[in-house]
């Protein structure tokens, strides 16, 4: 008898133990939506303060909207047309798509492309990521160039002053490139300032500086640049043929979100208006990068 009271005693010990981190798995698994909101588009959660619908946002920068996509498949050179209901969330007239939304870090990760310039092109490639988005890049992201004859460029703007750079990836032969290595033999890559708008250019062109005289165009065809969060890319030699037959041409880059251009301290002057913190335990803490401020639960 006494045995099975020291057993269920145990028993319930293990639960009172267990309970807060089931509760905060709970709470982890479920999207902050305004109630009778989209709660997700596709596999994606749409946490307020962004929304797909009027009254389910802040204010319209962080309107999603929800597309429905189709896929398209090819079988014995013919084309054929799968409507499979996918849904994806991009930014109101654009063409990235997001791929997550974090509250606790004000973060979202988006579809980046990549830019490529192949043999006997003779311009400058250039790729232009269209999007009515204010949010600017992280810090966390970096600039890559790819190829044994690549010049990348990346320009655009933080706030209103302008801001330019560029990348040389060059080899004299095969031979030298270490894979995992981005120091500039066959890959290069840089960091990217916090606060540079989404609305940059990139550009690239291979065989600028030696017109492929170090390297076959047939080992090394293209040259290629894109923007990438830091460590979700890592360089191998083989890219040099396998990122033009890559199925999904793009990788995921980190913006920074915050609400409003304004402190804790200003917005709370007005807590029955724009006050975002609405919750009862709901605490505002200041943001940098984007200026502004966000919302998060205590621990």
């Amino acid at each position: 008898m006494m045995n099975d009271v020291h057993e269920m005693h145990l028993q319930r010990q293990v639960v009172l133990l267990l309970l807060p981190l089931i509760i905060l798995l709970l709470a982890k698994s479920q999207p902050i939506t305004k109630p009778g909101c989209q709660k997700s588009c596709g596999s994606v959660s749409i946490p307020y303060p962004f929304g797909t619908t009027p009254g389910c946002y802040y204010d319209e920068s962080f309107l999603i909207t929800c597309n429905h996509t189709t896929t398209t498949t090819t079988s014995n050179n013919t084309v054929s047309h799968h409507d499979h209901d996918l849904q994806k969330p991009f930014f109101p007239n654009s063409n990235v798509s997001i791929l997550n939304i974090s509250l606790e870090d004000g973060e979202l990760r988006v579809a980046n492309s990549i830019v490529r310039n192949c043999y006997a092109t003779t311009n400058f490639t250039k790729l232009d990521p269209t999007t009515n988005s204010t949010f600017p890049l992280s810090g966390r992201n970096k600039f890559t160039a790819i190829g044994c004859d690549t010049v990348a460029f990346i320009e655009g703007y933080r706030g209103k002053h302008y801001y330019g750079t560029a990348c040389l990836a060059i080899c004299n032969k095969t031979e030298d490139i270490v894979d995992n290595s981005c120091s500039g033999i066959g890959c290069c890559e840089m960091d990217i300032p916090q606060g540079l708008l989404l609305n940059y250019t990139t550009y690239v062109q291979a065989g600028l500086m030696f017109n492929y005289t170090l390297v076959s165009h047939e080992i090394n065809p293209c040259g290629y640049a894109f923007v990438v969060e830091d460590g979700a890319y890592n360089f191998s030699s083989s890219d040099f043929m396998s990122i033009q037959k890559r199925s999904d041409s793009t990788f995921p880059v980190v913006l920074d979100w915050a609400v409003a251009n304004l402190t804790c301290q200003q917005a709370m002057t007005n807590l029955t208006g724009s006050y975002a913190c609405l919750a009862t335990n709901s605490r505002c803490f200041d943001s940098t990068n984007p200026p502004g401020y966000r919302c998060k639960c205590p621990p």
